[in-house]
């Protein structure tokens, strides 16, 4: 695998506010120098950047894959609709703060486009909102057509289900994605050790990930969960963690005993395919050999050169630019323009 080709799918810029760091002119860069010809945006609950990326990425020869870090409700017969906090195991917490799970989303034509918008907005509405924007799989379903769907990061329902040793219940939503995607689904696997019990809980969630995989029969694929573009930005990244969870960067991170959530293992950048590799080669999988694991080592090369199905499956999209969208907010007369009609409903605001 010296000359992997790698796309990345899971890739969070600044316009994940308070988690992203890096903007999406530094990571078509940086993928261009890495010698990759297509990238995907998969911001969290939010396509604010998409135009941008995607005329970033046709300026620089690279095919802009559109996707989104989807918010999930937890599991309950409310769906959405249930505005409280649901937790899966009573002795760690593994839903984020009670509220989302998470899924990944990508559109793979210009209808699946138009469905991503639709599914962002459905999860801001009030009755689906509860400290996160959020929908559920009766949603996800009705706006399904023309996506392709990862399982998610450690927060999503498959990886809570299994840290919380519930693995048939892992199963069964699995199961459930792939009735609504068919072969557009996909078990996303996270090689990165930085979690307090590391090797034993990240070798624990991709082997008992690959097995769902096997038993409903879809693919795996290898993501970076990128949130920064290069090495060493971890700790910027850090601090705007601890903003957007209202902790102080003082306070002890959770791989310390402490709540303040972080990232540690410094490796969440822009990679090029041969450093994932290298990485992987060196941590897990130098553990799933020691073990004797064979058919883990085999899946996980398998699914580093997987991410390239995803990028041939997308059709290159397009956004226009078109000023007649701009908002027209009638000026009363006694105003003489814009501005100072702006200036009054501050004032009246305050």
């Amino acid at each position: 695998m010296s000359n992997i080709k790698f796309t990345h799918l899971a890739v969070q810029s600044d316009y994940s506010l308070l988690e992203g760091y890096g903007t999406i002119e530094e990571y078509v860069k940086l993928a261009k120098e890495k010698g990759q010809d297509s990238i995907a945006l998969t911001d969290h609950n939010s396509l604010l950047g998409v135009y941008k990326f995607i005329d970033e990425c046709h300026k620089n020869n690279i095919k802009p894959i559109v996707g989104v870090t989807m918010n999930l409700a937890p599991k309950h017969e409310g769906g959405a609709k249930h505005l409280d906090y649901v937790e899966y195991s009573n002795t760690i917490p593994v839903v984020w703060k009670g509220s989302v799970t998470r899924l990944r989303l990508y559109a793979k034509n210009k209808e699946g486009l138009l469905n991503l918008f639709k599914l962002v907005e459905e999860s801001y509405k009030p009755e689906n909102f509860f400290n996160y924007p959020r929908i559920d799989l009766d949603i996800l379903k009705k706006y399904s057509n023309n996506l392709m769907c990862l399982s998610g990061d450690r927060f999503s329902e498959t990886s809570c289900r299994i840290r919380a040793s519930q693995y048939n219940e892992a199963l069964k939503e699995a199961a459930i994605l792939k009735e609504i995607f068919g072969d557009d689904f996909y078990i996303e696997l996270i090689p990165i050790i930085d979690e307090p019990d590391e090797t034993m809980l990240s070798s624990s969630i991709l082997k008992s990930s690959m097995k769902i995989a096997k038993k409903i029969g879809v693919k795996t694929i290898v993501t970076n969960d990128v949130y920064y573009p290069n090495r060493g930005d971890e700790e910027i990244q850090e601090k705007i963690l601890a903003l957007g969870n209202k902790n102080k960067i003082s306070e002890t991170p959770v791989d310390k005993g402490g709540l303040r959530f972080r990232y540690t293992a410094g490796e969440r950048y822009l990679k090029s395919g041969q450093e994932i590799v290298e990485y992987m080669n060196n941590t897990i999988i130098k553990k799933l050999k020691a073990t004797g694991d064979k058919s883990s080592v085999l899946e996980l090369s398998k699914a580093i050169q997987r991410t390239q199905e995803i990028a041939d499956k997308v059709q290159n999209v397009t956004l226009e630019y078109d000023n007649q969208l701009r908002p027209h907010v009638e000026i009363p007369e006694e105003f003489k323009n814009s501005y100072e009609y702006m200036k009054f409903l501050i004032d009246e605001g305050f």
